[in-house]
């Protein structure tokens, strides 16, 4: 989110510093507005100078960066209840589910249309979310399942560990 909000930035200064004219009618509307004291003086040769040597840094405010989070979570978390969720347990003589520095996988029901054009999304229907508790447990959510709980053979166990190896960043934990 905040490598998003450093590009707009930058985008927004390129505009800005496009032309001398530009720039001077943005710092009127700046400082009309209280954004700037009316004694700043920086001209746009000394702003231009500045900006393209890139030897400064932007940064959120924290407290910008958790209110974000917490309306992305607000969003989210509706659609994680409208989900059935399942509880799969793996055969007490199987190696048992893994883990991964990325646990949480999304991913289309029907592993024709995965690894296609269009990606998944939580809220879509025929999308499955799914994710390790423990070696012996795991969860799956889709919208077209009932909460239920199911022991499963090594071959789902097997199923679900590629697809946990396949979202994976860097690391996979046994």
């Amino acid at each position: 989110m905040r490598a998003g909000h450093e590009q707009v930035a930058r985008l927004i200064m390129d505009q800005v510093l496009s032309s001398k004219e530009m720039y001077e009618s943005h710092m009127k509307k700046v400082k009309e507005a209280g954004g700037l004291p009316e004694d700043n003086k920086v001209s746009y040769e000394e702003m231009k100078r500045f900006v393209d040597g890139g030897q400064y840094e932007m940064t959120l405010d924290n407290t910008f960066q958790i209110s974000r989070e917490m309306e992305t979570f607000n969003r989210v978390l509706p659609l994680i209840f409208q989900r059935g969720w399942m509880l799969l347990r793996a055969p007490a003589g199987s190696p048992g589910f893994i883990t991964s520095d990325h646990p949480f996988c999304l991913m289309w029901s029907d592993p024709k249309q995965r690894g296609g054009f269009y990606p998944p999304g939580l809220g879509l229907r025929g999308t499955d979310v799914f994710f390790t508790i423990s070696p012996r447990l795991a969860m799956v959510g889709a919208f077209e399942l009932k909460n239920d709980e199911v022991d499963v053979n090594e071959n789902a166990v097997a199923s679900i560990n590629g697809a946990v190896i396949a979202m994976a960043e860097a690391q996979v934990y046994v």
